[in-house]
Formats: structure tokens, C-alpha cells, sequence
């Protein structure tokens, strides 16, 4: 499933927001996720393949909010239950496994 590019433009901005609620910087998520903070940087913007990577950072980000008591960002494209998304591996989502390699 694509996003067209409003949506796109948005999901980035709402990441984003993500990141700053979450009061952590972007190398703590990356190493986090046992990702490098370059592969990090290309999920932020939408430039890495795998759907599930987005996914994976935006449930991330939005639980350390929680945690830290604050009001989870809303997604106006990634939203929903993704276990219900045909296009999305759930378990992947779920194990917060990102895509291996760089892109």
C-alpha cells in the first residue's frame, strides 16, 4: 500500500512530532531498535522498503509517550489496528524487528 504524497508529507511530519514527545533523540531510537541512526534517518523520511519499518518507529515512539505520560501522537495514514492490514507482516510490527540491511 502506497501513500500519496499529502500523506507522506504528513506521516513525516507527524514522526517527527513523535520523536519530540518522546523527549529522546534519534541515536537513543536507533540503537533502541538496533538500527544505525542513518537507517533511522531514511524511516523517518520515508525512504526505507519495508512497509513495516514506519510502523515499527511510530508504535515505538508513541509507547515511550505513554510512558512518559504524555498523549500518544495521532497518525492520520498509519493508523488502526495494523494486525488487520493485509499488506503489513504484523509479527514483524509486533517483534519490533526492522527491515535487515540498510535500505
Amino acid at each position: 500500500m502506497s501513500l500519496n504524497p499529502l500523506q507522506r508529507r504528513n506521516t513525516r511530519k507527524e514522526l517527527n512530532e513523535a520523536l519530540l514527545r518522546s523527549n529522546l533523540k534519534g541515536e537513543k531510537v536507533a540503537a533502541d531498535l538496533n538500527i544505525t541512526t542513518d537507517k533511522f534517518n531514511r524511516i523517518m523520511s520515508l525512504e526505507q522498503q519495508a512497509l513495516e519499518d514506519p510502523w515499527i518507529v511510530k508504535e515505538y515512539l508513541n509507547e515511550q509517550i505513554k510512558k512518559n505520560g504524555a498523549e500518544p501522537v495521532s497518525f492520520s495514514a498509519l493508523k488502526g489496528d495494523y494486525h488487520q492490514y493485509w499488506f503489513l507482516n504484523s509479527n514483524v510490527i509486533d517483534s519490533k524487528k526492522i527491515s535487515a540491511g540498510e535500505y
